[in-house]
Protein backbone atom coordinates (compact mmCIF):
# COMPACT_ATOMS: atom_id res chain seq x y z
CA UNK A 1 0.00 0.00 0.00
CA UNK A 2 2.67 2.24 0.72
CA UNK A 3 4.71 1.76 -2.64
CA UNK A 4 1.18 2.31 -4.31
CA UNK A 5 1.22 6.00 -2.65
CA UNK A 6 4.77 6.37 -3.64
CA UNK A 7 4.25 5.31 -7.30
CA UNK A 8 1.89 7.70 -7.42
CA UNK A 9 3.05 10.56 -5.71
CA UNK A 10 6.21 10.19 -8.58
CA UNK A 11 3.95 9.93 -11.17
CA UNK A 12 2.08 12.78 -10.07
CA UNK A 13 4.70 14.84 -9.50
CA UNK A 14 6.37 14.04 -13.19
CA UNK A 15 3.13 14.87 -14.82
CA UNK A 16 3.02 18.13 -12.74
CA UNK A 17 6.42 19.17 -13.80
CA UNK A 18 5.46 17.97 -17.42
CA UNK A 19 2.48 19.94 -17.06
CA UNK A 20 4.23 23.49 -15.93
CA UNK A 21 6.75 22.96 -18.70
CA UNK A 22 3.89 22.85 -21.16
CA UNK A 23 2.47 26.18 -19.80
CA UNK A 24 5.57 27.83 -19.48
CA UNK A 25 6.09 26.73 -23.10
CA UNK A 26 2.82 27.83 -24.54
CA UNK A 27 3.10 31.08 -22.38
CA UNK A 28 6.15 32.47 -24.14
CA UNK A 29 4.92 32.98 -27.50
CA UNK A 30 2.32 35.18 -26.36
CA UNK A 31 4.68 37.44 -23.87
CA UNK A 32 6.89 37.57 -27.59
CA UNK A 33 4.29 38.79 -29.19
CA UNK A 34 3.44 40.99 -26.10
CA UNK A 35 6.89 42.25 -26.39
CA UNK A 36 6.57 42.52 -30.80
CA UNK A 37 3.56 44.69 -30.41
CA UNK A 38 4.88 46.72 -27.62
CA UNK A 39 7.67 47.81 -29.38
CA UNK A 40 6.42 47.98 -32.98
CA UNK A 41 3.64 50.67 -30.87
CA UNK A 42 6.48 52.10 -29.70
CA UNK A 43 8.29 52.68 -33.55
CA UNK A 44 4.71 53.73 -34.49
CA UNK A 45 5.02 56.61 -31.88
CA UNK A 46 8.63 57.65 -32.74
CA UNK A 47 7.96 57.63 -36.46
CA UNK A 48 4.88 60.21 -36.08
CA UNK A 49 6.61 62.40 -33.48
CA UNK A 50 9.35 62.52 -36.56
CA UNK A 51 6.89 62.77 -39.00
CA UNK A 52 5.50 65.84 -37.18
CA UNK A 53 9.05 67.45 -35.99
CA UNK A 54 10.07 67.45 -39.73
CA UNK A 55 6.99 69.04 -40.91
CA UNK A 56 7.39 71.82 -38.47
CA UNK A 57 11.38 72.37 -39.56
CA UNK A 58 10.19 72.09 -43.12
CA UNK A 59 8.00 74.93 -42.19
CA UNK A 60 9.71 76.88 -40.15
CA UNK A 61 12.52 76.84 -42.77
CA UNK A 62 10.07 77.74 -45.46
CA UNK A 63 8.57 80.38 -43.35
CA UNK A 64 12.21 81.61 -43.02
CA UNK A 65 13.22 81.91 -46.57
CA UNK A 66 10.41 83.63 -47.23
CA UNK A 67 11.58 86.44 -45.19
CA UNK A 68 14.58 85.99 -46.17
CA UNK A 69 13.67 86.78 -50.04
CA UNK A 70 11.82 89.50 -48.57
CA UNK A 71 14.43 91.28 -47.26
CA UNK A 72 16.87 90.95 -49.97
CA UNK A 73 14.14 91.91 -52.63
CA UNK A 74 14.07 95.58 -50.08
CA UNK A 75 17.50 95.50 -50.47
CA UNK A 76 17.21 95.90 -53.80
CA UNK A 77 14.72 98.06 -54.40
CA UNK A 78 16.52 100.50 -51.79
CA UNK A 79 19.85 100.32 -53.77
CA UNK A 80 18.34 101.06 -56.95
CA UNK A 81 16.34 104.00 -55.41
CA UNK A 82 19.92 104.82 -53.77
CA UNK A 83 21.37 104.59 -57.37
CA UNK A 84 18.77 106.26 -59.03
CA UNK A 85 18.27 109.37 -56.74
CA UNK A 86 22.42 109.48 -56.68
CA UNK A 87 22.35 110.19 -60.59
CA UNK A 88 19.89 112.92 -60.40
CA UNK A 89 21.74 114.71 -57.83
CA UNK A 90 24.99 114.05 -60.07
CA UNK A 91 23.07 115.48 -63.15
CA UNK A 92 21.10 118.38 -61.13
CA UNK A 93 24.59 119.20 -59.66
CA UNK A 94 25.94 119.13 -63.08
CA UNK A 95 23.19 121.53 -64.70
CA UNK A 96 23.67 123.88 -61.38
CA UNK A 97 26.86 124.42 -62.37
CA UNK A 98 26.51 124.74 -65.95
CA UNK A 99 23.93 127.22 -65.05
CA UNK A 100 26.30 128.88 -62.68
CA UNK A 101 29.10 129.49 -64.97
CA UNK A 102 27.81 132.21 -67.67
CA UNK A 103 26.46 134.17 -64.12
CA UNK A 104 30.17 134.11 -62.78
CA UNK A 105 31.48 134.97 -65.32
CA UNK A 106 29.44 137.91 -66.05
CA UNK A 107 29.45 139.08 -62.13
CA UNK A 108 32.80 138.33 -61.19
CA UNK A 109 35.61 140.49 -60.43
CA UNK A 110 38.04 138.68 -63.04
CA UNK A 111 36.79 137.13 -66.35
CA UNK A 112 38.14 134.53 -68.32
CA UNK A 113 38.35 133.68 -71.69
CA UNK A 114 39.71 130.57 -72.91
CA UNK A 115 41.86 130.27 -76.74
CA UNK A 116 41.58 127.03 -78.07
CA UNK A 117 42.55 125.91 -81.41
CA UNK A 118 38.83 126.15 -82.01
CA UNK A 119 38.64 129.61 -81.25
CA UNK A 120 37.59 132.07 -78.26
CA UNK A 121 35.17 131.05 -75.82
CA UNK A 122 32.87 132.08 -73.62
CA UNK A 123 32.05 134.92 -76.86
CA UNK A 124 30.28 137.64 -75.94
CA UNK A 125 31.25 138.01 -72.89
CA UNK A 126 29.32 140.56 -70.61
CA UNK A 127 31.47 142.29 -67.51
CA UNK A 128 31.14 145.10 -66.00
CA UNK A 129 33.00 149.04 -66.42
CA UNK A 130 36.66 148.51 -64.85
CA UNK A 131 36.62 144.57 -64.87
CA UNK A 132 39.45 143.00 -65.65
CA UNK A 133 39.62 140.00 -68.63
CA UNK A 134 41.88 137.30 -68.76
CA UNK A 135 42.59 135.52 -72.27
CA UNK A 136 44.84 131.96 -71.92
CA UNK A 137 45.66 130.17 -74.25
CA UNK A 138 45.54 126.78 -74.35
CA UNK A 139 45.60 125.56 -78.22
CA UNK A 140 48.82 124.30 -79.68
CA UNK A 141 49.58 127.33 -81.13
CA UNK A 142 50.44 131.04 -80.78
CA UNK A 143 47.86 133.98 -79.95
CA UNK A 144 47.44 137.43 -80.29
CA UNK A 145 44.72 139.02 -79.24
CA UNK A 146 43.94 142.53 -80.23
CA UNK A 147 40.81 145.18 -80.97
CA UNK A 148 38.72 144.97 -84.62
CA UNK A 149 39.42 146.01 -87.17
CA UNK A 150 42.15 143.91 -88.54
CA UNK A 151 44.78 144.71 -88.92
CA UNK A 152 44.93 148.64 -87.87
CA UNK A 153 43.60 147.43 -84.30
CA UNK A 154 41.97 150.84 -83.95
CA UNK A 155 38.28 149.39 -82.76
CA UNK A 156 38.66 150.36 -78.90
CA UNK A 157 39.02 153.54 -77.79
CA UNK A 158 43.19 154.38 -77.76
CA UNK A 159 44.00 151.75 -79.21
CA UNK A 160 46.14 151.15 -82.91
CA UNK A 161 48.63 148.83 -83.98
CA UNK A 162 51.16 151.67 -84.48
CA UNK A 163 51.26 152.83 -80.34
CA UNK A 164 52.91 149.23 -79.98
CA UNK A 165 56.14 149.72 -78.75
CA UNK A 166 54.98 153.01 -77.25
CA UNK A 167 54.65 154.28 -73.66
CA UNK A 168 50.99 153.93 -73.98
CA UNK A 169 50.75 150.00 -75.21
CA UNK A 170 49.83 148.97 -71.80
CA UNK A 171 46.55 150.69 -71.74
CA UNK A 172 45.72 149.51 -75.40
CA UNK A 173 43.20 146.39 -76.00
CA UNK A 174 46.21 145.03 -77.62
CA UNK A 175 48.57 142.21 -76.82
CA UNK A 176 51.34 144.05 -79.23
CA UNK A 177 53.23 140.33 -79.27
CA UNK A 178 52.28 136.61 -79.31
CA UNK A 179 51.22 134.79 -76.55
CA UNK A 180 52.38 131.18 -75.75
CA UNK A 181 50.33 128.58 -75.69
CA UNK A 182 49.90 127.65 -71.74
CA UNK A 183 50.10 131.72 -71.25
CA UNK A 184 48.11 134.54 -70.78
CA UNK A 185 47.14 137.76 -71.09
CA UNK A 186 45.20 140.22 -69.39
CA UNK A 187 42.84 143.91 -69.82
CA UNK A 188 40.45 146.20 -68.12
CA UNK A 189 37.88 147.68 -69.66
CA UNK A 190 37.27 150.95 -68.52
CA UNK A 191 34.99 151.77 -71.37
CA UNK A 192 31.45 150.87 -72.17
CA UNK A 193 30.22 149.89 -75.20
CA UNK A 194 30.69 146.64 -77.27
CA UNK A 195 33.91 145.81 -78.38
CA UNK A 196 35.04 143.00 -81.23
CA UNK A 197 38.09 141.50 -80.95
CA UNK A 198 40.37 138.90 -83.11
CA UNK A 199 43.47 136.80 -83.01
CA UNK A 200 45.83 138.97 -85.33
CA UNK A 201 47.87 135.58 -86.61
CA UNK A 202 44.76 133.66 -87.03
CA UNK A 203 41.57 136.42 -87.95
CA UNK A 204 38.77 134.45 -88.58
CA UNK A 205 39.35 133.89 -85.03
CA UNK A 206 36.97 136.54 -83.28
CA UNK A 207 35.03 137.42 -80.19
CA UNK A 208 33.22 140.24 -78.47
CA UNK A 209 33.48 141.73 -74.94
CA UNK A 210 30.19 143.88 -73.57
CA UNK A 211 30.88 146.17 -71.20
CA UNK A 212 28.11 147.91 -69.01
Amino acid sequence: MGSKKNMYSKSRGRFSQRENRRLLSASLPRQGGDHARSACETLSSYTFFFERLLKVVFSELFFMNKIIGIIIVIAIVGLGAWYFMKGNYAEKKDKMQATSTPEEAVMGEENTIIYTDAGFSPSPLTIQAGETVEFKNTSSREMYVASAMHPTHTGYPGTDIEKCGTAGASQMFDTCEKTMPGASWTFTFNEKGEWPYHDHINAKYFGKIVVE
